[in-house]
């Protein structure tokens, strides 16, 4: 050090231990923080993540209910439909969308009842439809799927339909402006479920299936008249202005119960409409019968190669030779907004149309004359797909079938992919969560009768079994 330098002097800082211990918390919080949002970005934060997740879930809850042997197969099958849709969409990078969808089959899947039997369920939808929970103080939007329980009211807006299944396999069509009570789906003692619901505003028509249990149970009441339908009926009942009842039985056999009185109403040949007013006085009429609807047939699937150049022919039989009219509508509530096409006077028993697009269509029937006293056909719902010539996602789809002779007929067991369409004969069937599906095929003329099976889905891909069978071996 040179001879008169000065050493500067050293100044000190002092940290007690409890300063250490602050910045070293401070740190270390800061790390876990930022290790945290990077966990977090990664497994919740970030879109595909989260869409994966929400994927495995529905998945986890799908199998726990499969393998509880719970559930609709309808309802198992619009989860496993948004499973597939949803892991299509994760595969697209539609993480947004792929995580809806997984979202909407969990709910669909969390909803189901282990004793399922004692729900209806919403079937369709269209417009305004809303449902109040017995144990609920206001309406919500209902959804296609939703169970109906005992004493859930279902309602329609103007404009709107709604179609109920009870668990005895009936349907009730509630039309616009309709309001329906579900009073009672209990099972009964000995076997059979007891089905009963209450009319208080508007219209519905309910019919019931042909292979209805013989215990089975069929009601529908409004505040002045009870009716009680068989297998295979079809009955439309609304409420007037005046709190009155206007009832038709269009087929099968129906017993009406009004005030003290009961009456049968054998509608087979032709339907019977009842007229009930407030204080009870009773009209009764018989109703002209429709042509009967041919083709295109209930559930038939029609596949052309240029849907828009095609011409499609509608097919009646009209014994009575009276003048027909003629509804196709995109909905299956006939209403000014879905009704495509109608044409009055019709004499012909076929009618060509020409430019359909492929879609679901509804068409019906009915003589021409006074719609109080003509009645409407059951609607006929078809469906109009385009053959691709190539697919547009190629898939190699499954198909196994195995038969087993009945009679005059058939019964035909298969398998293919989960949540693909399977027609037989070109009518299109239901299939389980699993991809399999059975249908009994009834011959009704002798000699070769051929039976084609067909697994496709909305991509162009289809796979085909068929084989002829000799009714009269059968």
């Amino acid at each position: 050090m040179a001879k008169g330098s000065v050493k500067p002097p050293v100044e000190w800082v002092t940290f007690r231990y409890r300063d250490v211990y602050l910045i070293v918390g401070i740190i270390a919080s800061l790390i876990v923080l930022g290790v945290g949002a990077v966990i977090w970005y990664q497994y919740a934060g970030n879109p595909r993540s989260k869409a994966e997740m929400k994927i495995k879930k529905a998945k986890d809850k799908y199998a726990e209910v499969e393998q509880a042997g719970v559930g609709s197969k309808s309802n198992l099958r619009m989860a496993s439909e948004n499973i597939q849709k949803a892991e299509s969409a994760f595969e697209k990078q539609n993480y947004g969308t792929a995580a809806s969808l997984a979202a909407e089959a969990f709910e669909i899947l969390k909803n189901i009842k282990g004793n399922e039997e004692n729900y209806a369920t919403i079937a369709e939808l269209d417009g305004t439809v809303e449902i109040k929970k017995a144990n609920a103080h206001i309406f919500k939007t209902a959804k296609k799927g939703e169970f109906v329980g005992e004493g859930d009211i279902v309602k329609t807006g103007p404009g709107s339909s709604g179609k109920i299944k009870y668990p005895n396999g009936e349907y009730h069509d509630l039309y616009p402006d309709s309001y329906i009570i579900v009073e009672n789906l209990k099972k009964k003692v000995g076997g059979g479920t007891f089905v009963k619901t209450k009319l208080e505003q508007g219209t519905v028509e309910k019919q019931t299936p042909a292979d209805m249990n013989p215990n089975d149970e069929s009601v529908i009441e409004t505040a002045n008249a009870k009716f009680k339908s068989g297998p295979a009926s079809r009955l439309s009942v609304e409420r007037t202005e005046g709190k009155g009842t206007k009832a038709k039985a269009l087929s099968g056999d129906i017993e009406a119960q009004i005030g003290s009185e009961t009456r049968k109403l054998n509608a087979a040949s032709s339907g019977i409409a009842v007229s009930i007013s407030e204080m009870g006085s009773v009209s009764i009429s018989e109703l002209i019968s429709p042509p009967n609807p041919i083709q295109p047939r209930a559930d038939q699937i029609i596949q052309l190669e240029d849907p828009a150049s095609a011409t499609l022919t509608f097919e009646l039989e009209n014994s009575s030779k009276t003048p027909t009219r003629f509804q196709l509508s995109s909905k299956p509530i006939f209403q000014k907004s879905s009704i495509i096409i109608e044409k009055a006077q019709v004499s012909e028993n076929n009618l060509k149309m020409k430019g359909l697009v492929p879609s679901t269509y509804y068409w019906r029937i009915r003589a021409e004359g006074d719609e109080d006293k003509c009645y409407w056909s059951t609607s006929q719902k078809f469906k109009i797909i385009q053959k691709l010539k190539t697919p547009k996602i190629e898939r190699n789809l499954k198909l196994e079938v195995s038969y087993t002779p009945l009679g005059d007929g058939v019964i035909i067991r298969g398998k293919t992919n989960p949540g693909i369409h399977v027609s037989v004969n070109d009518i299109e069937i239901s299939i389980n969560s699993d991809g399999s599906f059975n249908k009994i095929v009834l011959f009704s003329e002798l000699g070769n009768q051929v039976v084609v099976v067909r697994a496709f889905d909305d991509q162009g891909n289809e796979k085909i079994w068929q084989k002829s069978f000799a009714s009269s071996q059968m």
